[in-house]
């Protein structure tokens, strides 16, 4: 109430509100992430009614950065910097502590793109175990014997001078970086068997005009080589297991044999004999 000589006068109510000031209870923590990486800068706020919020990135405003969270779906070199966030509030502004977001090259973990195979080998002969791996280098490898890591043996390169015994078995590579690990499946090394002519055909007897078929069957190894010889030349193109004729003739009679060459020696079948018949017509006497 206001009064003097003339007369007094009276307000209406007021309201008095008591705001607590704003204070920080959560600052925004920095951030190390990797290229094409979520990352999120957040802040917590008490007090101070209802407070608006705006983001910066070194001393410039983060367009639609307007909220006590500031997310980016996919980090890029862009957005390495220094960053606060102000709030306003109905007693003023305040400003979060300033907090580094560094935005590294993307390393992607290691991936087996190729592992290592089974083979099958001699006895003193050389033998190359290797790896192909996708993802960012460095790649740390490790190379396993029967599931025991193999000392010194470090790149995507296992390499036998001379197999013993002893360096048979199962063989497997672990590859690790920062991001992560991938280990190959198991590779096989064998000792390759010797190639070898497990079953043969009879000698033939064939009509004029009907097919012949002869068929060897093989065991071991690759590598080696097949051909057919007939009267002791050989026989163009044929290189299976397999000698077929549609329609036999009479040049076709002869000495047949299977050979499998294997290293430069040659494996001979016996030789088949193929007789070719010709049909007698038997007119009767008019």
């Amino acid at each position: 109430t206001i009064s003097n000589p003339g007369g007094e006068a009276t307000s209406g109510p007021v309201e008095i509100r008591i705001l607590p000031r704003a204070v920080i209870t959560s600052q925004p923590e920095g951030v190390q992430i990797m290229q094409t990486r979520p990352f999120t800068l957040s802040v917590t706020v008490e007090g101070g009614g209802e407070p608006s919020y705006q983001w910066f990135k070194d001393g410039e405003e983060v367009v639609d950065a307007t909220s006590n969270v500031y997310s980016v779906a996919e980090a890029d070199f862009g957005q390495t910097g220094l960053y606060k966030v102000v709030i306003d509030s109905e007693l003023g502004p305040i400003e979060s502590d300033i907090v580094s977001v560094l935005v590294t090259p993307l390393i992607l973990a290691p991936e087996i793109i190729a592992g290592p195979r089974s083979q099958k080998v001699d006895l003193g002969e050389s033998v190359s175990l290797t790896v192909v791996v996708g993802g960012t280098e460095p790649f740390e490898f490790i190379w396993f014997h029967e599931g025991t890591a193999i000392d010194g043996e470090n790149g995507p390169f296992l390499i036998i001078d001379a197999v013993e015994a002893s360096n048979l078995g199962n063989y497997a590579v672990e590859v690790k970086n920062s991001q992560g690990a991938s280990r190959s499946d198991d590779a096989i090394l064998s000792l390759r068997q010797p190639v070898s002519i497990t079953s043969e055909p009879d000698d033939q007897r064939v009509i004029l005009g009907e097919s012949l078929r002869l068929e060897f069957e093989i065991a071991g190894d690759p590598p080696f080589t097949l051909h057919w010889e007939k009267d002791g030349e050989v026989i163009s193109d044929e290189v299976d297991t397999v000698f077929e004729l549609a329609s036999v003739e009479a040049s076709d009679a002869g000495q047949y044999q299977f050979v499998v060459t294997e290293r430069g020696e040659e494996i001979r079948s016996r030789s088949i004999e193929v007789e070719v018949l010709s049909l007698i017509h038997i007119s009767e006497p008019t």
